[in-house]
């Protein structure tokens, strides 16, 4: 290989690999200038904060529905087991409808 074909590779390879890295390098510099990437963050960061709430709401509703219906339980047991109960007249288990609500999101 001659030098002129070494310089042509080298040219090539340097465009290409600038080509690839440079636009991705302005725009991250352009958003750091613009505070956008801050912006961006703090969204994602309240995104998070608002999931997290969620979650907690949903657990803490579980564990207030588990806790009634363990309660509920007790007391039936006891009714069946009372003596003066007949079991006839125990009304039965309520059944569980399915959750139709739709998620809420941003538009």
């Amino acid at each position: 290989m001659d030098l002129e074909t070494l310089r042509v590779i080298g040219a090539l390879a340097t465009t290409l690999g600038v080509g690839t890295i440079l636009p991705a390098a302005a725009r991250r510099l352009f958003q750091l200038l613009t505070g956008r990437a801050a912006r961006e963050r703090s969204e994602v960061d309240k995104a998070w904060e608002d999931v997290e709430k969620a979650r907690r709401r949903t657990e803490h509703y579980a564990r207030r529905t588990r806790k009634v219906e363990e309660f509920a339980s007790l007391l039936v047991r006891r009714l069946i087991a009372a003596p003066c109960v007949d079991e006839s007249t125990i009304p039965p288990w309520p059944e569980y409808t399915p959750d139709t609500d739709s998620t809420p999101t941003k538009e």
